[in-house]
């Protein structure tokens, strides 16, 4: 039996060549490219999808194919035409795309005279269309980055973002403000006895201390390189030191400075700015204003009934308000005006107006800072009863207004608020308030971090699929 030889075929790409004998290489029947090619052309070419080589079309061409096709015509067009052999003709089936592919077809010499060749040398174009060559396409520029599925990619974060940054500048503008008006003290300061008070407004860089030193406006008009500044301590009286030293500064936020060579008889208006310190204070400043009348205070009792603050009748207030009564006053003593704070009992004692907790004013709810610190129940009880005698303790109240207090005491406002004294500036309500606001800004300004996060991470799982 004897087994027919199957006959090759040739590969159909152009610029197909052995570098041995120069024929092209041995095409793969099956293969889905027309004509067929061998597996190094179908590859390269890519015209169709060919489950042989495993190629799938690609839909621009190869630039490097043409340019060698190019290179080899003027070698050809170079070469002698060959006076008889095998006649090439195009393929006459079109493709899609790609250059075009010749395939050369065996062809019996034509019986012609050797007078005649020299005339029959001209190359004969076919009529046979040739391949319809699709135009060059440049290829896009590939990117070296992930792109976005969508244009809007990462837009809610980058809102949320400005957002939270507009609302964390508000929020530092208003704790810049609250810091200046914090480090800002009244100064009243006498320099001459003719002269009238001199009233400032100073901002001090370390809170709760003041050092006339570095304010010109103070040190430059003072005759000497001391000052006299009323010091409110358990005897409170006037203390000459160097302006270079600090002075410390209650609640009230307001100094009182004078040049050492004057007297409390020299100063206009010192009783009006002792009873203001009285009002803002803690402590009553009724002995010092009694002692520039009277050089010694034999006895006095002060007895609270009720919400009056009674005095004995040899006290020197109670003389010598007895004595003005009486017309006999020295036209040159200065007429005392007591504040309404002095008569109503205002000797760091609560008054016993308040029934309930929390107080009205700032300056009477100071005497928490004795009790924030202790975790026991018992201790707090008895802590309480001793700052706040005769107000009942409902521990649910206590750790409410508790937590305000410490709130205000760390933004640095409580201070400010005390400082008003009894007087609508200084209401609890107000601590309180400002206190919720804080509150609600750090919420806002949370809420919109966590909704940027959340955001963004979004972004990112639907960029990843």
């Amino acid at each position: 039996m004897s087994v027919k030889k199957v006959q090759s075929v040739l590969c159909g790409a152009a610029n197909c060549k052995k570098s041995t004998n120069g024929q092209p290489r041995t095409a793969n029947r099956d293969c889905d490219q027309a004509p067929p090619c061998c597996s190094q052309c179908c590859k390269t070419l890519a015209l169709n999808d060919c489950r042989v080589h495993h190629v799938t079309a690609q839909s621009t061409l190869l630039t490097a194919m043409e340019s060698s096709s190019d290179a080899q015509a003027p070698q050809e067009a170079a070469a002698p035409t060959p006076i008889a052999g095998p006649t090439v003709a195009p393929l006459s089936t079109p493709l899609s795309c790609g250059p075009t592919v010749v395939v050369p077809v065996a062809t019996p010499a034509p019986s012609i005279s050797p007078a005649l060749t020299i005339a029959t040398s001209t190359p004969v174009v076919s009529p046979v269309p040739a391949i319809i060559l699709r135009p060059a396409v440049m290829p896009v520029a590939t990117r070296s980055y992930a792109r976005p599925l969508s244009n809007h990619y990462a837009q809610a974060w980058v809102d949320a973002h400005s957002r939270l940054q507009s609302v964390a500048k508000e929020l530092d503008a208003d704790r810049e403000v609250a810091n200046i008006i914090e480090n800002t003290y009244h100064v009243v300061v006498w320099f001459s006895a003719s002269a009238p008070r001199e009233r400032f407004c100073l901002r001090t860089t370390t809170r709760g201390i003041f050092v006339p030193a570095n304010h010109n406006v103070v040190t430059s008009l003072l005759p000497g390189d001391l000052i006299s500044f009323f010091c409110e301590d358990n005897i409170p009286g006037w203390v000459k030191q160097a302006p270079d030293m600090p002075i410390m500064v209650n609640a009230h936020k307001r100094v009182l400075l004078r040049a050492p060579g004057l007297t409390d008889f020299d100063l206009e208006g010192l009783s009006d700015e002792l009873n203001l310190l009285s009002t803002l204070g803690k402590r009553s400043l009724q002995e010092h204003t009694s002692l520039l009348h009277v050089t010694s205070l034999k006895r006095r009792r002060v007895t609270i009934a009720g919400h009056s603050l009674q005095l004995s009748s040899s006290s020197p207030i109670a003389s010598t308000s007895s004595g003005m009564s009486s017309g006999h006053t020295s036209p040159a003593t200065p007429l005392l005006h007591t504040s309404p704070s002095m008569s109503s009992g205002s000797l760091s004692l609560v008054s016993l107006e308040h029934k309930k907790f929390p107080l009205k004013y700032v300056c009477n709810m100071l005497p928490l800072d004795h009790i924030v610190g202790l975790s026991s129940s018992g201790d707090i009880a008895g802590q309480f009863q001793i700052h706040f005698p005769g107000i009942p303790l409902k521990i649910k109240t206590y750790y409410k207004h508790r937590a305000y207090y410490l709130q205000a005491k760390r933004a640095g406002f409580l201070s400010e608020l005390a400082g008003f004294g009894q007087s609508e500036a200084g209401l609890w309500s107000r601590l309180t308030e400002r206190c919720k606001k804080q509150l609600e800004q750090e919420k806002q300004i949370s809420n919109i971090s966590n909704e940027a996060a959340f955001t963004f991470k979004i972004s990112n799982n639907v960029s990843s699929f």
